[in-house]
């Protein structure tokens, strides 16, 4: 016989149990301010990079935001998150305000997750946890997060969806002036979904009739909006990144496609200070003894290893096709576009993690079918019912890799950009009386955010300017501008030149007089290291050479 608890102990949960039941609608808002809190505290110590802060400069630095959508051109990403900026930017040039925005909307998307998701709690906080929705796209400030909360939403009103269309096609809309990805994951949402409610009409269910014109009125909406969209991350004609497609079948490229599936699901950085888009799964482990240790996925294997991992991610589906068959094509649209248009990053692969877990909220609301023959009904009733068991490992891995991207960026300095620019305004207070000179936009960019620059020389441009403009202008000879134009615009000004360079310069490159001041190196973004010279000679001639 099993012992009864004591009387008091009994009492004691039962108003636990009361207690919760009266307050849990609370849980959601205070998990989601600790989150909050937790992922400011953590993007206060985050040194921004480039990308980051080339979409401050552009809000910052134009006028309107009609002038704004202008200047975006060649971006190659539509404008919501820059006009999200553009308000706030025009109050403040502190770059921080940026980073205060971003994280409130990765604050909410983990509000509409906590309080609105089909998912237990534990699961909800592990979620959470994971490398994109904690680091990723919560801690680095860019336009990934409003996706994260857009498509969030539309999975919050998807139960009722056909109730909620004309919300849901606005949310599209939103959707689709994010960024390309969710412009493909979009589409192809979109089309499931009317093709779901065709099948319900010609079956005549009653509520299809019943909502048809607002159907109808949404697909509308999200159609414009992915037109616009579309228009708007189309490149110009002189646009000078990424504007070629690649369709040549190629071993390595397929590869590295499949690999791509990997990343974005097993997210886990290699234990080092630059961590930043590396995989412990495809690098040399290096042990004490400097012995070297393949790694666990060779690269003769990743296109097995991505085949087997997206077929297993499908299983979950089985009995609730819909959401499934919708997440494949999502995947296979994103790796195709990754192939023939533009690699991308972790922040782009991602979005097939994140197409996972959509698909995965959907999935709840659609009735299990059901097999006429007993044992494998049987078998795919005790798989759907333990779905979530089957993916909970992924989801361990994702806040494993949570947890090691938080703590390198938090030792580590993720950008150098920041220090060069207080060091900078400490070393010249006065910024009127120096002409500030950049050898690469893609590299000072982040600087004149920081420093809040009104502009900058780029040479490579041979021009001021603010932000980086990616057409072919940014060509020129950097080394030529640096002994002819340069010079002669010290000369006009009458001011000594502080020069930005992410290398060191050669000595065939110098002009006379040109002296290093110091050198920032060593962030994990490693691309960014600044080298500090000053030319105070403005009556060098263009021929001196050190």
């Amino acid at each position: 016989m099993k012992k009864k608890l004591p009387t008091n102990i009994c009492i004691a949960i039962e108003k636990l149990r009361s207690f919760y039941g009266r307050t849990s609608f609370l849980v959601p808002w205070i998990l989601a301010i600790i989150f909050t809190a937790s992922i400011g505290i953590v993007t206060s110590h985050h040194d921004m990079w480039r990308d980051e802060i080339q979409a401050w400069l552009l809000a910052r630095d134009s006028s309107s935001p009609l002038a704004l959508l202008h200047n975006i051109r060649y971006e190659g990403h539509p404008g919501l998150w820059h006009l999200i900026l553009w308000p706030i930017a025009q109050m403040t040039w502190n770059p921080a305000g940026m980073q205060v925005a971003h994280v409130l909307i990765a604050g909410a998307s983990a509000f509409v997750l906590l309080r609105f998701s089909p998912f237990s709690l534990p699961l909800k906080i592990l979620i959470l946890c994971g490398y994109f929705f904690s680091y990723e796209w919560a801690v680095i400030s860019r336009n990934y997060a409003i996706s994260v909360l857009l498509l969030f939403a539309i999975c919050a009103l998807f139960k009722n969806r056909w109730r909620h269309i004309l919300y849901i096609a606005a949310l599209f809309f939103l959707l689709c002036h994010t960024n390309i990805h969710s412009i493909i994951m979009t589409i192809i949402l979109i089309a499931f979904m009317m093709v779901e409610f065709a099948v319900a009409y010609a079956a005549k269910a009653r509520d299809a009739h019943r909502y048809l014109p607002r159907v109808t009125l949404g697909l509308l909406i999200v159609i414009i909006g992915v037109l616009t969209g579309v228009k708007q991350v189309a490149p110009p004609d002189d646009s000078g990144w990424a504007t070629e497609w690649d369709y040549k079948w190629s071993d390595g490229h397929i590869e590295s496609t499949a690999a791509r599936v990997i990343r974005a699901h097993m997210p886990v950085p290699v234990e080092k200070h630059a961590f930043w888009e590396s995989n412990r799964f495809f690098e040399e482990k290096v042990t004490e003894d400097g012995e070297k240790r393949p790694p666990l996925i060779p690269r003769d294997k990743r296109l097995q290893y991505g085949i087997a991992l997206l077929l297993c991610l499908a299983i979950p589906f089985f009995k609730r096709p819909w959401p499934g068959l919708a997440y494949i094509c999502i995947s296979f649209a994103l790796l195709s576009f990754s192939y023939i248009k533009y690699s991308g990053s972790m922040r782009h692969h991602g979005f097939l993690y994140l197409a996972l877990l959509v698909a995965f909220w959907m999935s709840y609301y659609y009735t299990p079918w059901r097999m006429p023959w007993r044992i494998p009904e049987m078998t795919l009733a005790y798989i759907d019912k333990n779905r979530v068991a089957l993916l909970l490992p992924l989801f361990v891995v994702q806040a494993w890799g949570g947890c090691v991207a938080i703590r390198h960026d938090w030792q580590g300095t993720f950008s150098v950009a920041k220090t060069t620019a207080q060091w900078l305004d400490s070393e010249f207070p006065d910024k009127d009386t120096v002409l500030f000179v950049a050898v690469s936009g893609t590299r000072a960019s982040p600087i004149v955010g920081y420093l809040q620059l009104d502009n900058i020389f780029y040479l490579e441009r041979a021009d001021f300017g603010s932000y980086v403009i990616w057409d072919n202008n940014r060509k020129k000879n950097t080394h030529r501008e640096l002994r002819s134009s340069l010079p002669a615009l010290m000369k006009e000004t009458g001011k000594s030149a502080v020069i930005i360079s992410p290398r060191r310069m050669r000595a065939g490159s110098m002009p006379k007089g040109l002296r290093l001041l110091q050198r920032f190196d060593g962030g994990i973004v490693g691309s960014e290291n600044n080298y500090i010279y000053l030319l105070e000679n403005i009556t060098a001639q263009p021929s001196g050479h050190e």
